[in-house]
């Protein structure tokens, strides 16, 4: 699924939806790929060729946001540091002794900063980020409710209080922590 597939889907949990403005919910998906970013993080492994190392220098991919550990074939560690340059972040890997190529890069993928119609979100991340999403659009969206139902002179009991509300985000938070990606093992020769 793509960053605008998981809003349309939490946008469809609503029976009701009055927070609707796109720019705000466009936000708030923002605010949840954030979260789901820097809570639990999403860890992906790239392939590094001999050929696509020029004087120690690597481009990693677009989706990069922080290194976690370059390593060869043999699963050894490889000494590697970023730098910023105006292209973005560029590796600079130390390529020293009898290390085996193709090198491993593992890293932390960047959710915020990727294209909301076309980058897919790993399946077994959709389901948490969805459901964060939705709970951060219910917050709005129960005021709003709210707001109808006492001007309306509606009985507004079936709105959910903010206090609940917000317990269920901070609960969605904590199972984002729990979730949190595992770092790879090393061997430092």
């Amino acid at each position: 699924m793509t960053p605008t597939d998981i809003l349309n889907e939490a946008k469809g949990r609503f029976g009701v939806l009055l927070h609707s403005d796109e720019d705000k919910l466009q936000s708030l998906l923002y605010q949840a790929l954030g979260a789901y970013q820097d809570k639990a993080g999403v860890v992906y492994t790239a392939r590094i060729q001999s050929d696509e190392i020029a004087e120690d220098v690597y481009s990693p991919p677009a989706d990069f946001l922080q290194r976690l550990v370059v390593k060869d074939k043999r699963g050894q560690f490889v000494s590697s540091m970023i730098m910023q340059s105006n292209g973005g972040p560029q590796l600079i890997v130390e390529v020293e002794g009898d290390h085996i190529y193709p090198l491993t890069i593992t890293y932390l993928v960047n959710l915020r900063t990727q294209n909301r119609d076309t980058y897919q979100i790993p399946n077994e991340h959709i389901p948490l980020i969805i459901d964060y999403l939705e709970a951060l659009i219910a917050i709005p969206n129960a005021e709003r409710l709210h707001r109808v139902a006492v001007g309306g002179k509606v009985d507004a009991e079936h709105i959910p209080d903010n206090s609940s509300l917000y317990e269920r985000k901070t609960l969605l938070e904590e199972r984002m922590s729990s979730a949190r990606a595992i770092l790879p093992m090393v061997t430092i020769v």
